[in-house]
């Protein structure tokens, strides 16, 4: 498939300045244009084999689009608290874990 940088800016709903600044390593997509990025690919264009669980947390909440504050007030937890688990500085409490863990399931199967 050949596409265009203003076709593609179309289908991914972003400007072709956009696709310009990612396709020249200038920029990188803003987390909430993944989901599109990715329906487009039609993969998950990241390693998702032998993760630690902060890094399966991080790699679910890109896939679906959300920052650390959305899955903060989704789950009623500190955006601290998701970004220490992310970055591997704490281990969850079980109540926690069990939450953030569906959430990975459903994200990533």
């Amino acid at each position: 498939m050949c596409l265009t940088f203003p076709e593609l800016a179309v289908i991914l709903g972003v400007s072709e300045t956009c696709i310009w600044g990612w396709e020249t390593g200038r920029s990188l997509p803003l987390i909430s244009v993944y989901p599109a990025i990715i329906s487009f690919l039609g993969y998950v264009p990241f390693p998702t084999e032998n993760l630690s669980f902060g890094k399966k947390l991080l790699l679910a909440r890109q896939i679906s689009g959300k920052t650390r504050r959305d899955l903060a007030r989704i789950f009623k937890i500190g955006a601290q608290t998701i970004d220490d688990i992310e970055n591997q500085n704490t281990i969850p409490k079980l109540k926690v874990y069990n939450i953030l863990q569906s959430f990975i399931d459903s994200q990533l199967n």
